[in-house]
């Protein structure tokens, strides 16, 4: 055999043998990590230490809070912008957990048009957990982009956008638009005046007294809308049923549909509007006195499922 394949023959074979050797370290590697974690999850959390920063935030900049793993907390109607990191981590003792990881930094950034609020990510998964607590003045619009945890904001008055991957979403007493994507999660939206833009991937819409147009869309849960202020409301999903109740006599523009599921649209006295209902495999009831539809009405209702049954009735 020639030297040149020779060397290369070794080459080629030192490179497998060691490719095939660090897999079978990396498999036994993250196994004993997998391990590791899913027997800390039976473990209560210990408080291994705390941070509170206090953040000078351009004027006209929008603040966006960065979150890993963790519950995020947003308060306004602060005089300024100051966050509260306190981190957990699953452990027998609070001396075990001291072991495990340290207590949280927070570091702030201009970050184009906006001010990025975020902590360190410590190792750990789910083992470890960093919450956070923002106050923050009422009037400053906020973006939240967080990985897992729940994530609460109260009394805002400018926009907010949350997104988060696996966690519920409530956002209350808001008077700015507000826009929540949730991948995995229940999402609650209450009293807010202003656009709502609700989507959900897996777990359940409810609004509650919302002023404004209404977009909710959800993959795999029910959509729930109580005493809606709004003329302009779509809430559709694709398995799950969906509830509309305005809270006022309606005459603008509602879409309700569902894949699967049932679809009821209770109407106060005193609305107008027509109605057309649609349903692939399923039963139809319109129980709506006369008068609703009587003439020419201003408003629309467009209410079907594919598979289930719709019914459209005047709220008691």
């Amino acid at each position: 055999m020639r030297p040149k394949l020779v060397i290369t023959f070794v080459i080629v074979f030192a490179l497998v043998y060691g490719g095939m050797v660090g897999l079978k370290w990396l498999d036994r590697h993250w196994v004993e990590v997998a391990k590791t974690q899913l027997s800390d999850l039976g473990l209560p959390w210990q408080r291994v230490g705390a941070a509170s920063k206090s953040f000078a935030v351009p004027a006209g900049r929008k603040l966006v809070i960065e979150s890993s793993y963790g519950d995020v907390t947003i308060l306004g109607g602060g005089r300024g912008v100051t966050v509260e990191a306190t981190r957990y981590v699953r452990a027998e003792t609070a001396r075990d957990a001291r072991g495990k990881a340290k207590p949280p930094t927070l570091s702030g950034e201009i970050a184009g048009e906006a001010f990025k609020i975020a902590t360190d990510r410590p190792s750990g998964g789910f083992g470890v957990k960093t919450d956070l607590v923002v106050h923050l003045p009422a009037g400053m619009a906020l973006a939240i982009e967080a990985r897992t945890g729940k994530v609460t904001v109260s009394g805002l008055t400018a926009a907010v956008k949350v997104a988060v991957t696996a966690g519920e979403v409530e956002v209350k007493h808001g008077r700015g638009a507000v826009n929540v994507h949730a991948g995995a999660g229940n999402v609650t939206i209450t009293d807010v005046r202003g656009a709502v833009t609700a989507d959900a991937g897996t777990g359940e819409i409810t609004l509650d007294e919302i002023t404004g147009p209404i977009a909710a869309t959800c993959r795999a849960g029910n959509v729930t809308l109580h005493r809606t202020q709004s003329d302009r409301i779509v809430a559709t999903s694709s398995v799950g049923n969906v509830d509309v109740s305005p809270g006022k006599p309606f005459s603008g523009t509602l879409k309700a549909h569902t894949g699967t599921g049932n679809v009821t649209v209770s109407l106060p006295n005193g609305s107008r509007c027509r109605v057309k209902t649609d349903v692939g495999m399923g039963q139809i009831q319109n129980s709506l006195p006369p008068e609703v539809e009587a003439g020419h009405p201003p408003g629309l209702v467009e209410a079907s499922s594919s598979m289930g049954n719709v019914d459209v009735t005047a709220a008691e």
